[in-house]
């Protein structure tokens, strides 16, 4: 089945899930985490624009911009909690700092509903990233398009009634 996709969806996977653990590093530093939500939005516009420059993709349309927009979108997120929640447990664990550690206490350890709700986040926020990665990547797809390649112009055949 692997076989049978798009030759953009491998690379696309594979920069999505190395930006998602790039984000997820960087959101253990306090100032720069704030400035992380907006390369979450801007995953699809970066996939995009890796894919045309390391020619892992030809000519992008629409339809290809939504699902490399949705892919980003959701992996970037889920690869980023997967790294950001231990390595803040870790470091809370460690320097006693106010972090993610403060609530795994034995309660929230022993409590399935606590994990099912932390993976309805990551799932919920995921989700919402999507909206915003399916139009970042439309729009590095219309500029690439539209100023940076853009189409030659067909010739118009005249049309002619021979009587």
């Amino acid at each position: 089945m692997l076989n049978r996709l798009p030759d953009y969806i491998k690379p696309t996977v594979f920069q999505s899930s190395v930006l998602g653990a790039v984000l997820g590093v960087l959101l253990l530093i306090p100032i720069v985490n704030f400035l992380t939500i907006f390369i979450f939005w801007l995953a699809g516009a970066l996939i995009v624009i890796s894919l045309k420059y390391n020619k892992l993709a030809g000519h992008l349309e629409n339809r290809e911009g939504i699902v490399i927009g949705s892919i980003s979108g959701m992996l970037t997120v889920v690869v980023a909690s997967l790294v950001f929640i231990p390595l803040s447990v870790i470091t809370g664990l460690i320097f006693k700092t106010a972090s993610i550690a403060g609530f795994l206490t034995a309660s929230f350890v022993n409590s399935v509903f606590s994990l099912f709700v932390l993976f309805i986040f990551v799932l919920f926020i995921g989700l919402m990233n999507i909206v915003f990665t399916i139009a970042s990547a439309l729009l590095a797809i219309y500029i690439i398009n539209s100023y940076i390649e853009p189409k030659e112009e067909e010739e118009i055949a005249e049309f002619k009634i021979d009587l």
